[in-house]
């Protein structure tokens, strides 16, 4: 191709979560794949973790720019700075790490990957809970969501469940989904041991509403009435959990200070730490695309607590067991059947994660496939426009 096309690589959506966990990750290993082919220009958020990322020495990055936090100004950034700087620097595609996609010309090939459930599960019991004053927005904000990814040239679903679902609801084309499952964060070590006792349950997650960190509360005061011996391993800070309650039961200060230990957000590269102290993992989440949570637990040898949803099932199968996040009884019962679980059955879960585990591509695999997906792409719109 001559000299090295020059490509953005969107990060702008990503402020936290797991996604930060892998943008760093493929940042880190960027020259190890073959995205090392392409001259990048870098684009991150304006805030988070990622915000204060520097190239290394040695990365041959054309720019790093940062987008706005705020949505209006990240708007006309979109449609002003980004546009002089695609005419520029000559971009000829634009790959999305996580995120909607960018405003692109017709001329710049846009490669997308999605991890939105929220912009495809209009019956989930999310927007049951969800206070209106922040579905409203939600809703309102999804509108520019599916705009903005049914404007790409590729979309890239990390399961068949999340292709169905964006097909059915964004009305895309099935030929312009490929399903391509993640990488797991190689922050998390590899561990073979199962754990002995479910104790010590982390809850690897924040406050956002499909989150369900709301309904934990609910459920530690059940286990405490019950007498159960365990404790909650929680990303995020005491009074903020404290004030995001919506709780059925009296809140006990006793229950808190028993029953849980707050860590507050967890940088990245510490992540494997909340594993090595925990058992077991808890999502009770409504809405997940691909959590890293799953893959991590199956990397950990972690016990697996997963929400009763389409997703989870897919994903997981025999790896974890299934509960009503809604419900609070349902959840202890299901710590109490973990609890109660002999060491062959722990240890046939732990296998069972490990199978899918191996089942998923390491990051060259990964990499290596968005990276030619890109280089077949723009050869395809340079020979049509000879």
């Amino acid at each position: 191709m001559g000299t090295a096309p020059t490509i953005i690589i969107d990060m702008s959506a990503i402020r936290r979560g797991g996604g930060v966990q892998l943008a760093c990750n493929f940042l880190d290993r960027y020259r190890t794949s073959s995205f090392r082919q392409f001259r990048p220009v870098i684009l991150l958020p304006g805030d988070g973790l990622l915000a204060d990322w520097e190239s290394p020495d040695g990365l041959a990055v054309v720019e790093v720019l940062r987008a706005p936090t705020r949505a209006a100004k990240r708007w006309v950034f979109y449609r002003t700075r980004l546009q002089k700087l695609i005419r520029h620097h000559n971009i000829k595609a634009s790959f999305t790490f996580f995120g909607p996609g960018l405003p692109c010309p017709g001329s710049v090939i846009s490669v997308v990957s999605v991890a939105y459930p929220i912009i495809c599960y209009p019956e989930s019991p999310f927007w049951k809970y969800c206070p209106r004053s922040k579905a409203w927005p939600t809703k309102f904000r999804n509108v520019f969501r599916r705009n903005a990814i049914r404007q790409a040239s590729v979309v890239l679903a990390e399961t068949e469940t999340m292709k169905g679902r964006l097909v059915q609801h964004l009305r895309l084309s099935p030929k312009k989904v490929s399903v391509l499952p993640p990488v797991v964060s190689s922050y998390i070590p590899d561990v073979e041991k199962v754990p002995e006792t479910c104790q010590s349950i982390l809850v690897l997650s924040g406050l956002a509403p499909h989150k369900n960190l709301w309904r934990l509360y609910d459920v530690a005061y059940l286990a405490n009435e019950k007498g159960l011996d365990i404790r909650f391993l929680v990303s995020v800070d005491r009074e903020a959990f404290i004030t995001a309650q919506r709780n059925t039961y009296p809140l006990v200060l006793e229950v808190i200070n028993r029953r849980f230990e707050f860590v507050g957000s967890v940088p990245p590269r510490r992540i494997g730490d909340m594993y090595e102290r925990s058992d077991a993992l808890l999502n009770i989440s409504d809405l997940e695309s691909f959590s890293n949570n799953y893959m991590e637990a199956w990397t950990a040898s972690s016990l697996l607590i997963c929400s009763d949803r389409d997703f989870a099932r897919h994903i997981c199968q025999d790896s974890a067991i299934y509960v009503e996040p809604h419900d609070a009884e349902s959840v202890v019962d299901g710590i109490e059947r973990l609890l109660a679980m002999t060491l062959d059955e722990r240890e046939a879960m732990v296998r069972a994660g490990k199978r899918l585990l191996h089942q998923l591509p390491n990051f060259t695999e990964r990499f290596d496939i968005i990276a030619d997906q890109i280089i077949e792409l723009i050869q395809a719109k340079d020979t049509i426009s000879l």
